[in-house]
């Protein structure tokens, strides 16, 4: 295996939305840093390893914890925002041919197994390669800096923060590396995303010999112990309600998700600093609900008036579930939409493309007032009520500032990126009445 032109390139900041300064985080005596670049580098004899961090004066933390730590390893400061251009910079700036991207939540990077995918990549003569079998937080990307560099051409000065979404799609000579069996445990997620990912690995760690910390250790023990899984647990879906002065629509919107016959959601209402009564009829539309029912429930409450698009990126960026899907405040899902949505994805349903990333259904007309409208149609892609995956809508992201009609702005760059398709099924009620901004569309 030839290794001389690949190199690992970690990327990190401090700036994270879910977790701030969770590079910095303690995990016992250590900082998740120093952990991450002791995986990476005391068995590492093959690839020079670079720490890509942004510009920006307030990651100069991430330096001084390195000079603080003693960790060897060299720094490159570049884009703030854009983890593919900082990529692509440390790629041309040592001659790579190859990049290992090694994300800043990924602490316990297994280098046997990463020594293993980079040979199956060149023997292959691949674009880029991913380990998708083993536990989140021990695989490293593969990629080819030309590939790279074809994304920075198109996608110009643009941030791209979620790089694999433009690795897995036509053009790219891509294949998925399978681990020997004992790896493979996709379920258990030891990567520092969230709070409680950081909980979930303290207490793994806290339990297990000292320096007892490789990927073999690690799973057999969870295996033993798979409440500890219970920990970081994130829900297949999240559905997110963005509520502006829908005090009379509000509660059934939010009714509909949770006599959803599918369970493994999370449900997040964002009002965006309604001047009605929104906050307290949700408010104490939650307090009357079940012990489980408000478990899966969240309430944000903005202190000004945002808009629509600005607060679905809001959304978004907090949301954890693989799949995501926006409910408009006035409308309603049929109680199989996510079971017939979250199938179809998984590839359980009707589809037979594994590349589809994002679905959407027939609906129904409901005139406020005058009741439902029982013929189902479908006339165009509509951004609520239709489930896509959530890092491919990170990444996309909504344009601020669109008062109306900013779906269909969406859409036509959602499509130009990813591949989507329309189900046969009537899966929700879109709700007419005057008060809507496409009132007169139609």
């Amino acid at each position: 295996m030839n290794t001389e032109n690949v190199g690992i390139c970690i990327t990190a900041r401090v700036d994270s939305k879910r977790l701030p300064n969770k590079i910095l985080r303690k995990i016992g005596k250590k900082r998740a840093l120093r952990m991450l670049c002791e995986h990476v580098i005391m068995s590492n004899r093959n690839f020079k390893p670079v720490l890509a961090i942004p510009a920006s004066a307030e990651n100069d933390k991430i330096v001084r914890a390195v000079e603080e730590d003693s960790i060897p390893i060299e720094i490159y400061r570049g884009e703030d925002d854009s983890p593919l251009h900082r990529l692509v910079a440390v790629g041309k700036k040592y001659g790579w041919e190859y990049i290992i991207r090694v994300t800043a939540d990924d602490l316990f990077i297994d280098m046997t197994l990463l020594r293993k995918q980079v040979n199956f990549c060149l023997s292959y003569n691949l674009d880029y390669t991913y380990m998708g079998k083993c536990p989140e937080g021990f695989a490293a990307e593969v990629i080819r800096l030309s590939t790279l560099e074809d994304i920075v051409r198109e996608v110009g000065d643009k941030p791209v923060e979620f790089v694999s979404y433009y690795l897995k799609r036509e053009g790219v000579n891509y294949k998925e590396f399978y681990p020997e069996g004992a790896y493979q445990y996709p379920q258990l997620r030891m990567t520092l995303d969230y709070p409680e990912d950081l909980a979930m690995i303290r207490a793994v760690l806290s339990q297990l010999p000292h320096d007892a910390n490789d990927t073999l250790s690690i799973i057999t023990h969870v295996k033993h112990n798979k409440w500890l899984m219970n920990l970081n647990r994130l829900p297949r879906v999240s559905v997110y309600i963005v509520n502006y002065n829908y005090e009379d629509f509000v509660v059934d919107a939010i009714e509909s998700v949770l006599n959803q016959s599918y369970r493994d959601f999370e449900l997040h209402i964002w009002d965006d600093c309604s001047t009605d009564t929104s906050v307290k009829t949700i408010s104490q539309y939650l307090t009357s609900l079940s012990f489980e029912a408000r478990q899966k429930c969240q309430l944000f409450v903005n202190d000004a008036n945002m808009g629509l698009p600005a607060m679905c990126n809001k959304a978004v960026a907090r949301a954890r579930g693989r799949y995501i899907l926006r409910l408009d405040a006035d409308d309603l899902l049929e109680s199989n939409a996510l079971e017939v949505m979250t199938n179809a994805l998984d590839g359980v349903g009707s589809l037979e493309d594994s590349k589809i990333s994002g679905v959407f259904s027939h609906y129904r007309e409901l005139y406020h007032p005058g009741g439902l409208k029982s013929k189902p149609k479908f006339d165009k892609k509509h951004p609520g009520c239709c489930m896509l995956l959530r890092g491919c809508v990170n990444e996309i992201k909504y344009r601020d500032g669109l008062e109306r009609l900013e779906g269909d702005e969406f859409f036509a760059r959602y499509e130009k990126a990813y591949k989507t398709a329309v189900l046969d099924d009537c899966l929700w009620q879109y709700r007419r009445h005057a008060r809507q901004k496409t009132a007169n569309d139609k």
